[in-house]
């Protein structure tokens, strides 16, 4: 633009010098006629240049021309024809030089309104697409309204005044297209806010919240329905922090519901413990009086003591609260005076064998001792026997030589007989 209008200056720069020239040449082969024809022809000219603005787009100009023309009808008057004439040309050339620099600024402002109008509906476009309408209404409508009255005064030929009220109106379509903008980035930040605070009252729920840490729960519901009102009021900044506020209170609830529950659980397990911890320590104590019952403090009195030391230390961790402790070492101890319980009958038995065999083997010396004596005494005895039964064989054999002797005796007398 600032090229077209240095071109349209260098052009009726020009135009004016040969204006001038032309007028000095007609000068120097004028007479002294009237110059009636060039004043009217400047009058014209004149006439037209304001037709077109030129008190307004090229004010020195006409000043100038409107000077020239009337010094020209001054030297008229006075019959200075040569001086009027050259006035009256002068006149002319600068009215032809405003009505031109007028068309030219015209066709730059004309050009500038048209541009300005452009730009503005192209805002108006952009303001649309990103959601002018619904989200900047206000400033859409009044953007609007600004558009149509920038293109009422570009109707009637008023481009300065279009191209200024355009650029408002495409200022105020860029607004409400930023407006737009963020409020449907504020939209869509509280929907993700309402939907997190949604997802995380739900898992506070699941967690026991509404129960375990109702006041938590109850007041991060409060903010979650606020953040939906304002989302309806489309208060959409307001809607997110509220739901961050209730997001932040559905986590809080939740993490006091699970601190509860653990604290519960805990108690519970604890109390479960301890009744463990109680009945092994119950059970201990009752194996341990059967233990004793089968003798297991003589017969297994390692077994026993060592049951007996773990039973105490169960005592002792169970007075401390360490009942898991307490129920392992009572469980041990139990498990002791059993074993104790059930070797004590063997080693009761084994011990009496012992002493059986003792018993035995003493009486067996005794008898051992006795059976050598006898064994003697009957060995003498036999002795004596032998002795006797050999005197007993002497006294056969000589009874028996005896006899035989009487017989071969009666024998003989037999035969002599």
């Amino acid at each position: 633009m600032d090229k077209r209008k240095r071109s349209a200056s260098l052009y009726w720069a020009a135009a004016k010098i040969l204006g001038i020239g032309l007028i000095l040449g007609l000068m120097s082969l004028g007479c002294a006629v009237a110059p009636t024809k060039e004043i009217a022809d400047a009058q014209s000219a004149i006439e037209g240049a304001k037709a077109v603005n030129a008190a307004k787009y090229a004010s020195g100009e006409l000043k100038s021309a409107e000077v020239a023309l009337a010094e020209a009808k001054k030297a008229l008057e006075k019959k200075d024809y040569e001086e009027a004439k050259s006035l009256a040309l002068a006149a002319q050339a600068h009215a032809i030089s405003a009505k031109n620099k007028a068309e030219a600024e015209a066709a730059s402002i004309h050009a500038k309104a048209t541009s300005a109008i452009s730009r503005a509906e192209e805002a108006s476009r952009v303001a649309d697409s990103e959601g002018g309408k619904a989200y900047a209404e206000k400033e859409f409508s009044s953007a609007t309204e600004i558009l149509a009255q920038a293109k009422a005064a570009f109707r009637s030929g008023n481009f300065d005044e279009a191209a200024d009220i355009a650029v408002l109106a495409e200022k105020q379509f860029l607004a409400a297209a930023e407006i737009a903008k963020k409020t449907a980035q504020a939209k869509i930040g509280a929907e993700r806010a309402i939907a997190d605070a949604e997802d995380a009252a739900k898992e506070a729920e699941l967690a026991g919240s509404k129960v375990l840490a109702e006041a938590e729960f109850s007041s991060a519901m409060e903010f979650l329905e606020e953040a939906k009102g304002s989302y309806l009021q489309r208060n959409y900044e307001e809607a997110k922090e509220q739901a961050s506020s209730a997001r932040k209170g559905f986590v809080l609830a939740q993490d006091a519901a699970l601190r509860r529950t653990a604290e519960k659980q805990e108690k519970e397990r604890l109390e479960r413990l301890k009744a463990e911890a109680e009945a092994a320590i119950s059970a201990a104590e009752k194996a341990a009086g059967e233990a004793e019952a089968t003798g297991a403090r003589v017969y297994a009195a390692d077994l026993y003591q060592s049951a007996d030391s773990q039973l105490s230390s169960a005592r002792q961790a169970y007075s401390r609260d360490e009942y898991e402790d307490a129920r392992k070492m009572a469980c041990q101890a139990q498990s002791s005076f059993l074993e104790a319980a059930k070797a004590a009958p063997l080693l009761a038995a084994e011990a009496a064998a012992r002493e059986e065999a003792t018993r035995i083997r003493e009486e067996a010396a005794r008898t051992e001792e006795e059976l050598r004596y006898e064994i003697g005494a009957a060995r003498a005895q036999a002795e004596q026997a032998q002795a006797a039964y050999a005197a007993l064989q002497d006294e056969l054999a000589a009874v028996k030589a005896e006899s035989e002797a009487k017989v071969q005796a009666l024998q003989a007398q037999a035969e002599q007989a």
